[in-house]
């Protein structure tokens, strides 16, 4: 029994050291009105990030692994009448050649 915890209690350890995988990313409003962006697209409305026309912010999208493939996020904006004016899907790979900058331009509705 003493062993099966000590077991537990390691592999807990060793898990909570590795930490959060993260993709580094750098949002760019080049729309000529405030956005709000929600890098987890708007079914997630919790987690959004408003820019003003010009503004660019840093953000850490969080990932399950780094595999060029994974699907990492849908990245959708809208304006301040709730329209949408720009809708991307990204994987990591796509992240990785864009060096995690997102530009954000009106129109722009790839999903």
């Amino acid at each position: 029994m003493r062993l099966l915890i000590v077991s537990i209690f390691a592999a807990t350890l060793g898990v909570s050291c590795i930490g959060d995988l993260s993709h580094p990313v750098t949002y760019e409003n080049a729309t000529d009105a405030r956005v709000t962006i929600y890098p987890r697209g708007r079914s997630y409305p919790a987690v959004k990030r408003v820019l003003e026309s010009g503004a660019t912010q840093k953000d850490n999208l969080l990932v399950g692994d780094t595999n060029p493939q994974t699907f990492v996020a849908r990245v959708e904006a809208v304006n301040d009448s709730d329209v949408v004016v720009f809708c991307r899907a990204y994987t990591n790979g796509e992240l990785d050649q864009l060096q995690g900058r997102i530009v954000v331009r009106s129109g722009d509705l790839g999903c």
